[in-house]
């Protein structure tokens, strides 16, 4: 996969699971924290 590409099905996937364990969206903890990364770095 291009490294610089946005997965946003993959984001997508882990942003429902996230939420449905009971994750808080935000902070650093939250759901976005480990998924920032790629969706900022994508082109």
């Amino acid at each position: 996969m291009d490294n610089n590409k946005f997965d946003f099905g993959r984001f997508k996937v882990e942003a429902i699971k996230g939420l449905s364990s009971g994750k808080p969206i935000n902070g650093e903890n939250g759901i976005f924290a480990p998924l920032m990364k790629p969706f900022l770095e994508a082109s």
